[in-house]
Order: C-alpha cells, then structure tokens, then sequence
C-alpha cells in the first residue's frame, strides 16, 4: 500500500487521477495530453504484483486469483480514495488505479450556466451530456447531482461503469452501482425504478438507451452521458444502434423524453489551461419537430437562429466566445469545431 501511496504522491502537481501499472514499464499516469511515467523507472513483474496485492482484502485476492479481474474502492491512510481494476495475464498482473472525488458539499451554481441549473432542478426528462473523452462528461453529471443533492429531498440512483466520485449526502438519498464494461443486470434496471433521479455514466448502446427511455417515460429525470462529438454525431450514432424500421419510433420518443442537450469539450487556452466550451440546447416545441424526424441539422439551425434568448447556443457560437475573450486562440477555436464552415461564417460576421 505505502508504494501505492507514493505514486500518487509524486502524481499529485499533475493532471492526473489514474495511474497505469504494467510489469516491465515505468508506472504511467493519465493526463490530458496523454499516459507519461510518473517514475523513469520499470516495475518488475514481481514488483507490480506485491504492489497491486497490496491494495486488496482477502476475498479480492481470491477474486483475482479465481476469476482473472477484480475491481473495487478502498482508501488509503494518505487520504486517497481509490478505484482499482486489476486483471491477470501471462506476465502476472496490471491494474488501473483512479482516485475518487469526494464532493465537499460546495455550492456548485455559480459554476453551472443558469440555463443548465434551471432545467435540472425540473422533476423529469432526459439530460444527456456529450463529448469525447476527457471533456469533463463525468464532472459535469457530478455537478447536476451535486445541485440536487442541495436542493431536493431524492432518491438519486447512479450507474457508472467505474465509480470516480463520493457523495456527501444532503437533502437527497444517493445510492451508487458499479457495473464495469458489462451488460447490466436487469435487477439493477429494476432497482433504479424506485429512484427519483438516475445518473447513466455508461456506454452508449440500444439496451441502455432503451432503458433510459422507459426511466423518463416513467416519470423519472435521467442524466445520461453519451461519447460523441456533436448533436448531428448523436443523431449518427442512433442510426448506426437502431434498425431503420425502428428508427422512427425512437425518434419520436426521443423528441418527447429529451429535456436537455450539453456538447462540450476543454479547449487549450492561452493561459496554458483549459477553457470550457459549451453546447446547450434546451429541447422545446420548436425544437421537438425536427427531432421527431431525426433531422439534427434542422435542430441546430433553430438554436443558432432563436436560441440564444433562452439561453441556448451552439459549440461553435461558445468556442467564438471563448475567442473574442481571448481565452484561446483561432487555431484551436477552429480544431474543436464541429462545423467549420459555420464558425468561418461567424468570424466573417465580425470582420474577422
């Protein structure tokens, strides 16, 4: 455990929260800008495995031994709440170590757009939250329970694939699933039916976009995040699940469950950080209409044209935003944008 302890202490003035251990490498931690070894060192294979075992209980280490994969929580005399996958092979063992955050009880609604704040304390509907990996998917589904762990007297329900957060509890009940890369049982989709609010953080598929579905028809709110880059690769996406003679059908539940669309995705800024770029569209009439035939690219033309009074805007009308702030500059406005010919035609707007 103290070796563990260690490799997250020197991880600590990175951006990092997870730590890849394989025998004969340098243990690695994951940034933004990639895995890099956070010890010029390589692991022996023996090395790896004391170090890994370490972590683990008794009945862990038989899981691992009978079964080849283990993964769960623990936490560390340092302070560091850890989530562990751990798996053997021919080498020995390799394991993903990622710490959890423990949410301080902050007041979170000075950081979320009032439009966002408003449309979550509403009592059901479908939020999904977009955008590729390490775009902050996961932190933002945090935040919008945060806010309903302050406010409402809920039962909240989360589904993750890999449990990164802890929750104070507040006004709400917060009860958590860890169901890895899996199918998820359908006694877990049984017991998220007598939930207030649902958290998905996991894979976008057909029994889990169905699911979630059947959880705001019955009058739930479920905040859903999906990996894809845009509102028009949504749309993309559900074609690619759903059989074309079924495809109408979801649509129109679809435009009817939808209350919430957030793309986003964190922008290298001048200040040599990251800026936050934001898509939101609030789903109204207006909006239901094209949403219902699937015609995305009709959505987002609506919000570009009368969105931005209620709050809405597009990726690229935030990433021109984010621009005219100089908080970063025209290469990377034009490298996150999902629509190059749009944010060319802003800039002409400006004279730019």
């Amino acid at each position: 455990m103290d070796k563990v302890i260690e490799l997250f202490e020197k991880a600590r003035t990175d951006v990092a929260s997870e730590i890849l251990l394989v025998p004969f490498a340098e243990p690695r931690i994951r940034t933004y800008e990639g895995w890099v070894p956070v010890v010029n060192q390589k692991l022996s294979g023996q090395e790896v495995n004391e170090t890994l075992h370490s972590i683990l209980n008794d009945r862990q280490k038989e899981t691992l031994d009978n079964e080849g994969v283990v993964m769960g929580s623990v936490s560390l005399s340092s302070g560091f709440n850890i989530n562990f996958h751990i798996y053997k092979h021919k080498l020995g063992y390799s394991g993903n170590l990622k710490t959890i955050t423990i949410e301080q009880n902050e007041d979170v609604k000075a950081t979320i757009p009032p439009a966002i704040y408003e449309q979550v304390l509403k009592t059901k509907g479908l939020v999904l939250i977009a955008g590729p990996s390490w775009s902050g998917k996961s932190t933002l589904m945090g935040k919008l329970i945060e806010i309903i762990n302050q406010t409402q007297a809920s039962h909240v329900a989360i589904v993750e694939s890999v449990i990164d957060r802890i929750y104070q509890m507040q006004k709400s009940v917060i009860t958590s699933f860890e169901v890895g890369y899996s199918p998820i049982a359908n006694s877990i989709w049984r017991s998220l039916e007598t939930a207030d609010v649902i958290g998905l953080d996991i894979p976008l598929n057909v029994d889990n976009f169905t699911h979630a579905l059947d959880l705001v028809e019955s009058g739930k709110l479920v905040i859903m995040t999906v990996m894809v880059e845009s509102f028009i690769a949504l749309q993309n996406r559900i074609n690619h699940l759903i059989a074309e003679d079924k495809r109408e059908f979801v649509y129109e539940r679809l435009a009817q469950d939808l209350s919430l669309f957030v793309n986003q995705r964190l922008v290298p800024s001048l200040q040599g950080n990251l800026a936050l770029a934001q898509e939101i569209i609030l789903i109204n009439e207006s909006l239901r209409e094209p949403l219902r035939v699937g015609n995305a690219g009709e959505v987002l033309k609506r919000v570009h044209a009368h969105g931005e009074k209620q709050g809405m805007k597009t990726m690229n009308k935030s990433l021109l935003q984010l621009f005219l702030r100089k908080k970063i500059d025209l290469k990377q406005a034009f490298l996150a944008s999902p629509n190059l010919d749009e944010l060319d035609h802003l800039l002409s707007q400006l004279g730019g």
